[in-house]
């Protein structure tokens, strides 16, 4: 596609070609590509007349914010969009995702109660559908509401041997968040088998982001089943404290000190 964009430079196809360098610049954590070859590609849609082009833009931007942890950045413009879009679930879900950031629990765990009391089914049967599964198990992961872990767990474990991805952005292995939600259940070796899985899948692609954030979760894991950090964990978590501080990943590079402290383990 790259090839054919380059010798052709129709402008519809660099918008396409560009919102995949853009997946590819986000996922492997060069955040300010990412947010450089979106920005460019906002404006190439809109000068084409591309209907989608704010609506992916609005995504991509999104997702790149909340990785590089500018929750605070985000939070006026998601809470405007939520406020004036109350009918639509991926707007409430943003929202509550960046409330659980900044300290907002309240909120957040109002709107995850309001999809709870359907035990998720009425999350639309779309492209997105994944998107959202997984922006709530974010959500029920973060409010460590293990009622909504159990829900959740039982929808994706199926799926663990997939990817999220809708076209535009991706939450990387659902093998991961399998693990996670395990994790939080107190399942530690269900827990670990995912997480190792999902690991593998994101050192394979180069998927920068979700390697540190996998790490991070591995060692956590093992915290919550022996309450200290073994050496492996260690090595986990300094591996995912590089990664982080090369790739400014500012949200889990606080997560990581915490878990440190918590453990009593010096960085290094």
């Amino acid at each position: 596609m790259r090839a054919i964009t380059e010798e052709v430079g129709e402008p519809r196809m660099r918008w396409l070609v560009g919102i995949l360098e853009t997946f590819d610049a986000t996922m492997a954590a060069r955040l300010d590509d990412a947010e450089r070859i979106a920005s460019e590609m906002f404006e190439l849609g809109s000068q084409i007349g591309e209907s989608d082009a704010f609506s992916v833009f609005a995504g991509q931007f999104f997702v790149i914010g909340t990785f590089a942890g500018r929750h605070g950045d985000l939070f006026p413009l998601v809470e405007r969009a939520a406020t004036d879009n109350p009918e639509m679930l991926p707007f409430r879900l943003a929202y509550a995702v960046i409330c659980s950031a900044v300290g907002r629990l309240e909120t957040a765990q109002e709107i995850l109660a309001e999809v709870m009391t359907h035990a998720f089914a009425n999350v639309a049967s779309d492209m997105w559908w994944m998107t959202s599964v997984i922006g709530y198990t974010v959500l029920a992961i973060e409010l460590e509401d293990r009622n909504a872990a159990e829900l959740l767990l039982a929808i994706i474990e199926p799926l663990s041997a997939e990817v999220a991805f809708n076209g535009a952005t991706s939450h990387g292995p659902v093998s991961a968040y399998v693990g996670k939600l395990a994790s939080l259940l107190g399942r530690h070796e269900c827990a670990e088998s995912h997480l190792r899985a999902a690991l593998a899948t994101d050192i394979s692609f180069g998927w920068e982001y979700h390697r540190a954030t996998t790490l991070f979760d591995l060692a956590r894991t093992r915290f919550r089943r022996d309450r200290h950090l073994d050496a492996e964990s260690v090595c986990w978590l300094n591996e995912a404290a590089a990664i982080c501080g090369d790739r400014g990943i500012r949200s889990w590079a606080a997560r990581i000190d915490t878990l440190r402290r918590d453990a009593g383990v010096t960085p290094g």
